[in-house]
């Protein structure tokens, strides 16, 4: 399995979560992305591929409050 990830950090939630910075526009650009790679590369053309994103909160230091991984966060089809 391939596997795509797309890492987005934000300092606060002022604004929104960095689960909440993949929207549909982003995830259709990820998953382009990701087509076009598999296209590029013929030796990955019957390989299963997803796209995850792993989201990070921090606070003023830098300091992780908060991540998350979500696996096949942009559908594929």
């Amino acid at each position: 399995e391939l596997v795509f990830v797309e890492v987005k950090t934000r300092r606060g939630s002022p604004r929104g979560t960095a689960e909440e910075a993949v929207d549909a526009r982003k995830a259709a650009r990820l998953i382009a992305l990701g087509d076009r790679y598999v296209g590029d590369h013929p030796e990955h053309a019957e390989r299963v591929w997803r796209v995850d994103v792993v989201a990070i909160t921090i606070d003023r230091r830098g300091a992780v409050e908060r991540y998350s991984h979500l696996r096949n966060a942009c559908v594929t089809g």
